[in-house]
């Protein structure tokens, strides 16, 4: 799997992860796209519009902005989308 900010993502999928079906040990991220385009932008912990997909990795993420959001790089776009 690729990676994400240091370490590997262990899940993906393109459709919302419920969370009573989520493994307690690994911390789940929705994957938010871009207005007009299917290219993942950020990551969140809960996203309620232009949901892409959702993420599971084994360390939590350092969400910078407001704690709420982590604006992906062009790598790690291009990572998500090799994998949703």
């Amino acid at each position: 799997m690729p990676q994400l900010q240091y370490q590997k993502i262990v899940f993906a999928s393109g459709l919302r992860v419920p969370k009573e079906k989520r493994e307690p040990n690994l911390h789940y991220y929705d994957v938010s796209h871009e207005d007009g385009s299917f290219r993942p932008v950020m990551v969140a912990k809960l996203l309620t519009i232009n949901h892409l997909g959702t993420i599971a990795v084994k360390k939590p993420l350092s969400l910078k902005t407001g704690g709420n959001y982590l604006y992906l790089t062009e790598a790690q776009k291009d990572a998500i989308l090799e994998i949703i």
